[in-house]
C-alpha cells in the first residue's frame, strides 16, 4: 500500500510549568502512524531536559544540545499507531518546568505498522548563532519509502519563516511572546510527498537571518507491505445455455442458425486495495446437435465465443464466488428432414 499524508495538528504553551499535549489530527483512522514533535526553550546555559513519555506513545529519540549561548532548544520524537478510537489529545510531563513549549503532530496512511516504522530516522542540532542546519543523512534501501523532516529554532523573534529544502511543507506553528521576557519558538514539518530514490538522503533547514539555536530530524517511513498475489485454482461453473432455433432447410443446403452470445457474471468482495483487472480461464464449450435420419449432408452449428465478466475476492487465500448468471439453460438443434 502506498503512503500517503493525512493531516497535521499543533500546539503550543507560554505557561511555565511542566506538562505538555499531544494532539490528534483531524481524519485519523485505525493502522495510521502518528509522528509527534515536543520542542522547547531548555532554559538559559541549560542541559538536556527529562521528557516523560505519553501513554501509548513510544519515544523515538531525544535531540538535546547543552549550549553555552543563550538560547539552547530541544526537540523529542514519538511516534504511535492509531487505534479504531484515539482520544482527541494525550498529555505528557518534563523533569522540569520550561517555557514556552510546542507540538506537533502528523499522519500518515500505509506505513508499517511493526516495530520497523522507519527504514532509518536521525536528528541533528544546532547550538550557535547560524541560518541553515543540515539534517544528519540516512540511508534509504526501499524504493515506495517517503521522506519526513520536521524543524524548529529558537530566537528572539519570529518575523523569519523556517524553511526546507523538502518537497512540501505541511504546516507550522510559530509564536513571539518576547514582550513578556520568553523566547521565540518556530515548528515547522515537511516531507517528500511521494515514493524517494534508494540511498542516502539529507536535507537543509533555514531561514534569512540567524536563530540562536535550531534542531532537525529527519526519517524515511516504510511503506506496508503489499498484499501478495492470490494463489490457488479459481473455479466457477458455467450452467448449461438455454435457446432456441429455428431454421428452414432446402435439399441439399445446409442448415445453418444462430446461437445467442452467452454471458455470465461472478460476484466476489475484492480486498482494497487490489487493483487492476483479475483473469480468469472459462472451459470450452460443447454442444450435441441431434438430427432425423436418413438426412443427408453434413449437419454444421457454430458455436459464439463465450465471455465472462469476473470479480471476485483477491483476499491471499484466494478468490470466492458468491453467485453465477444466469439461469441453467439447454441449447437444441433441430434437422428437419426434407422429403423428396
Amino acid at each position: 500500500m502506498a503512503i500517503s499524508y493525512v493531516s497535521r495538528a499543533g500546539w503550543y504553551e507560554t505557561v511555565n510549568d511542566s506538562s505538555y499535549q499531544l494532539t490528534k489530527p483531524a481524519n485519523v483512522q485505525s493502522g495510521d502512524l502518528l509522528i509527534a514533535a515536543l520542542v522547547f526553550y531548555s532554559g538559559d546555559f541549560g542541559s538536556a531536559q527529562t521528557v516523560n513519555t505519553p501513554s501509548g506513545w513510544t519515544k523515538v529519540r531525544d535531540i538535546t544540545m547543552s549550549s553555552s549561548y543563550d538560547y539552547p532548544s530541544q526537540m523529542t520524537i514519538f511516534k504511535r499507531t492509531a487505534g479504531s478510537s484515539e482520544p482527541t489529545s494525550w498529555s505528557g510531563t518534563l523533569g522540569g518546568s520550561e517555557i514556552p513549549k510546542a507540538s506537533v503532530v502528523v499522519a500518515y496512511r500505509g506505513v508499517e505498522t511493526a516495530a520497523n516504522q522507519f527504514v532509518a530516522e536521525a536528528g541533528a542540532a544546532s547550538a550557535a548563532e547560524a541560518t541553515s542546519l543540515n539534517t544528519a543523512t540516512v540511508n534509504n534501501n526501499d524504493s515506495d519509502a517517503w521522506r519526513v523532516v520536521i524543524g524548529n529554532y529558537v530566537s528572539a523573534s519570529d518575523s523569519y519563516a523556517l524553511t526546507c529544502t523538502e518537497v512540501t511543507e505541511r504546516g507550522n506553528l510559530h509564536f513571539d511572546d518576547e514582550t513578556g521576557g520568553y523566547y521565540t519558538l518556530w515548528l515547522a514539518n515537511f516531507d517528500s510527498n511521494g515514493a524517494v530514490a534508494t540511498g542516502n538522503h539529507s536535507r537543509s533547514i533555514g531561514r534569512q537571518f540567524a536563530w540562536a539555536s535550531a534542531t532537525a530530524w529527519i526519517a524515511l517511513l516504510k511503506p506496508s507491505d503489499p498484499i501478495p498475489p492470490s494463489s490457488g485454482s479459481f473455479a466457477a461453473e458455467l450452467p448449461d445455455l438455454l435457446g432456441t432455433i429455428t431454421a428452414n432447410a432446402n435439399h441439399p443446403a445446409t442448415l445453418s442458425g444462430t446461437l445467442p452470445a452467452p454471458t455470465a457474471a461472478f460476484a466476489g468482495y475484492p480486498h482494497e486495495p487490489a487493483t487492476g483487472s483479475l483473469a480468469a480461464g472459462l472451459p470450452g464449450l460443447t454442444a450435441a446437435l441431434a438430427g432425423i435420419a436418413p438426412a443427408l449432408g453434413a449437419l454444421e452449428a457454430t458455436l459464439p465465443g463465450l465471455t465472462a465478466d469476473v470479480r471476485a475476492d483477491t483476499r491471499p487465500h484466494g478468490p470466492r464466488v458468491h453467485s453465477v448468471e444466469p439461469e441453467r439453460r439447454i441449447e437444441y438443434m433441430t434437422r428437419i428432414r426434407e422429403s423428396r
